[in-house]
C-alpha cells in the first residue's frame, strides 16, 4: 500500500507539472560571439520576406524592409521608411533613411579616403572603427548630431576592388525598431563574387 501511495504521488506530481508548466517554453538565443576585427551585429529580424537590392557593378547585395521605398538619385540610391508620412532625413522624427553609393578609392587608403572625402562631416581617423564585412576592410563612423539632436548617423565604408562602398543609416536615437532594421540590413550584406 505504501509503494502504491508513493507511486500515485509521483504520477500526480508529473501530471500536475505538465499542466502547470505546459505554457512555458525553453528559449535559447544563440548569438555568435563577435570576433575582433569582424562585424557581427545582433539582433537580426526575420528577413526572408524582405526585398533584395543588388548592385551588379560592385557585386554586392543586401536586404531591405519591404515597406521601405527605394529612390534612385544619381549617384546614390536611397531607401526610406517613415511613419505618418514624415520625410526628409535632415529632420527625421520617426523614420529611417539608408543611402547607398560607391566611389573610386582615388589611390588612398580606406581611412584616408573617408577622412578626406567627407563633405558633410569633419571625420578624424580616431573616430573610425576598423573592422571587416565578408572579409573586406571596413570602417564604421557614428555621429549623433546630424540634422538635429534626435538623429543618429551610422556609416559603413567598405573597401572592395579599389572602390569604396558607402552605406549610411540615419534614424532617431533611442529607437530600437530602426536599430533592428539597421542591424538586419548590415547582417544581410553579401558579396556576389
Amino acid at each position: 500500500m505504501r509503494k502504491e501511495l508513493i507511486l500515485f504521488g509521483i504520477v500526480a506530481l508529473i501530471v500536475a507539472s505538465y499542466f502547470l508548466f505546459s505554457g512555458v517554453k525553453d528559449v535559447v538565443t544563440n548569438s555568435p560571439t563577435p570576433t575582433p576585427g569582424n562585424l557581427a551585429l545582433r539582433p537580426i529580424t526575420y528577413t526572408t520576406d524582405w526585398n533584395t537590392f543588388i548592385d551588379t557593378s560592385s557585386d554586392i547585395s543586401f536586404k531591405y524592409h519591404p515597406e521601405m521605398v527605394m529612390v534612385e538619385e544619381s549617384p546614390a540610391t536611397k531607401f526610406e521608411l517613415y511613419r505618418n508620412g514624415q520625410g526628409d532625413a535632415t529632420f527625421l522624427v520617426d523614420g529611417i533613411q539608408v543611402i547607398y553609393l560607391t566611389d573610386d578609392m582615388q589611390e588612398k587608403s580606406l581611412i584616408e579616403y573617408v577622412t578626406f572625402n567627407s563633405v558633410l562631416f569633419t571625420i578624424v581617423p580616431d573616430e573610425l572603427a576598423p573592422t571587416f564585412v565578408s572579409g573586406f576592410p571596413t570602417v564604421i563612423w557614428e555621429d549623433d548630431s546630424w540634422g538635429n539632436s534626435n538623429n543618429q548617423t551610422y556609416q559603413l565604408f567598405i573597401e572592395k576592388d579599389n572602390q569604396v562602398i558607402s552605406i549610411s543609416f540615419t534614424y532617431p536615437k533611442e529607437s530600437n525598431d530602426y536599430l533592428l532594421i539597421r542591424n538586419s540590413i548590415i547582417n544581410s550584406i553579401e558579396f556576389l563574387k
